[in-house]
């Protein structure tokens, strides 16, 4: 098997899969696009080319073996004179010329598989990233709220296959603005004079268009999305369940959505869809605490079978004080079954003696990078390290350093056995 290439636009998304495929073991390539990138990608071997050089870019990928790729991160259409077109971006211009999203998303992707490189979808790497059916955060629905969300989905599965855009918004029985070519934040925003804010809430609803190829594009919902929503007033948001991703981890997007009051939802095209005074008490009872203290992630690495189990401990007690705690990090079988979120294995931490460590300094060293950064990225509340005091230690200072002089500051807490041999 090859290498893995991306090709990055704007957002944070890109560098979160890169990330993600470096704990995984790969190596990857990254092509960042002029104008579109707005992110650092130092820590990766990476290269800048203007969306227009398509030869120049399949080159690229095709030097550093590259036989899969994905296409990730927010892409705006640039002017012509942005795109520097070579003779294979010249050539596939006039195919693409005026050609909706998902037309010119399947001609891009056939280019790249006559040089033998597969594109493949982002949940190849970020698996939990789509919400599952009857998903459902924050207060209960409205009736007329259930009705404007089916409303929304039943306009968009008509316009799918006109490849129309994949957003919509709604207001009781009326069509406030569908999404074309000037994408959601534009359609957020020539919307919002239209909202009565005296009506139940307006609300939107995302899904993806009926012939769209969820490999090259699946729908994608983010932070700056949502903070949209609230800024126009607009308090409920619907998306398809499995077929729309998340830009941010899930325990970001509902922090979000609490700081807003925001609902999201993918229960409003089921008769399941949580609605009305009636079942208020269940919905509080079954839902996950909504104030912006919940829910709670931690980070949490243990490098040996004794601080496998003990760290076992300390989630599964964690899980008896807070509600909704999620925790992500390194570990081996028994915090597994206390329900970790693995970004490495603990064997990659299991290592003796000076010797051993001098040789895998390398490695170690990169682990350590990548796991700072899945933090940074998350900004879990609480960062556990448990015994292997050689790693943990070097570990929580290089952390304290990339924290220094940002607003994000965990509590970092390191639970230390004997070293008695």
């Amino acid at each position: 098997m090859g290498r893995l290439g991306i090709i990055a636009a704007c957002g944070t998304l890109p560098l979160e899969l890169a990330n993600t495929a470096k704990l995984q073991g790969e190596y990857p390539f990254i092509i960042c696009l002029e104008g579109q990138v707005d992110q650092d990608y130092s820590p990766f071997e990476n290269v800048s080319f203007a969306p227009g050089e398509l030869k120049a870019v399949t080159a690229a990928l095709r030097e550093k073996s590259c036989d899969r790729l994905l296409l990730a991160g927010k892409f705006t259409r640039p002017s012509l004179s942005a795109l520097k077109l070579d003779s294979a971006g010249a050539a596939l211009l006039g195919r693409l010329a005026l050609k909706g999203d998902d037309k010119a998303l399947r001609l891009v992707s056939e280019h790249f598989a006559k040089a033998h490189i597969k594109i493949l979808p982002n949940t190849d790497f970020l698996p939990n990233r789509t919400l599952p059916e009857n998903y459902h955060f924050g207060r209960p629905l409205t009736p007329a709220e259930v009705s404007a969300l089916k409303l929304g989905a039943g306009v968009l599965s008509q316009l799918g296959g006109l490849d129309v855009g994949q957003s919509v918004i709604i207001q009781q029985d009326r069509v406030l603005g569908i999404e074309a070519a000037e994408g959601t934040q534009a359609l957020i925003a020539r919307t919002a004079p239209l909202i009565d804010t005296s009506a139940d809430a307006a609300v939107f609803v995302k899904m993806a268009k009926t012939q769209q190829d969820k490999i090259l594009d699946m729908p994608v919902i983010g932070i700056a999305t949502l903070k949209s929503l609230a800024e126009a007033g607009i308090g409920v948001a619907g998306v398809e369940a499995g077929q729309t991703m998340l830009a941010e981890p899930l325990e970001a997007t509902e922090a979000e959505l609490s700081l807003h009051g925001l609902v999201l939802t993918t229960a409003f095209d089921s008769k399941d869809a949580p609605s009305g005074t009636a079942e208020q008490k269940k919905l509080m009872k079954n839902q996950k605490n909504t104030s912006p203290a919940s829910p709670i992630s931690a980070f949490i690495l243990a490098g040996e079978a004794s601080g496998d189990r003990l760290a076992a401990r300390l989630m599964d007690a964690g899980g008896q004080v807070f509600e909704d705690i999620s925790w992500f990090g390194v570990g081996g079988a028994k915090m597994d079954a206390s329900g970790l979120k693995k970004l490495a294995d603990m064997e990659a931490l299991s290592i003796i003696g000076f010797g051993d460590a001098l040789r895998h300094l390398r490695e170690l060293t990169s682990l350590a990078d990548a796991l700072i950064d899945a933090i940074l990225a998350r900004q879990p509340e609480y960062i556990f390290t448990i015994d292997s005091k050689g790693f943990s230690l070097r570990f929580a200072k290089r952390l304290r350093r990339a924290l220094e002089g940002g607003s994000y500051q965990p509590k970092l807490i390191h639970m230390v056995a004997p070293t008695v041999w």
